[in-house]
């Protein structure tokens, strides 16, 4: 009887631990789909510029009508709180790429929201630094400090 409930009790943390990686593998699945499609986003943005620049009368920033920002922006935004969970020593790697493309598109687009673009750097700096790139951790720091 007493080995039964070991038994249990040893699968229930199985089964526990197997459910949070995942849970983790699916986190890191959804980064990735994300950040293909602010590179997307980011893409149509600068497709827009130019064809702002070039005065076409049929381009596709009539199109898009302006959205692109927004929607760039509200992308950055689910990108941080998706990866909040994976801002841990051992997890960072995950996540450090998505932060940099999150860091330009936001700088790119001149977003207002400052609180999140100086987390942002705050982390992309914490993952430069864990990669030892301390110049590159530096320019993000003082890029948050602003």
């Amino acid at each position: 009887v007493a080995a039964e409930r070991a038994a249990a009790a040893l699968l229930t943390k199985v089964d526990a631990k197997r459910t949070a990686a995942l849970s983790l593998k699916q986190s890191i699945e959804a980064l990735k789909v994300l950040e293909r499609a602010l590179q997307a986003c980011q893409r149509m943005g600068s497709e827009v510029e130019e064809a702002t620049d070039h005065g076409d009368e049929n381009s596709v920033a009539d199109k898009l009508d302006g959205g692109v920002v927004p929607l760039l922006t509200e992308g950055c935004v689910l990108a941080w709180n998706l990866a909040q969970p994976l801002l841990q020593p051992h997890l960072r790697s995950h996540v450090h790429r998505i932060l940099s493309t999150c860091v330009d598109a936001l700088e790119d687009a001149g977003s207002p929201l400052q609180d999140l673009r100086a987390k942002l750097h705050f982390e992309v700096a914490r993952c430069e630094m864990a990669t030892d790139f301390l110049a590159k951790a530096a320019e993000h720091l003082n890029k948050a400090r602003l």
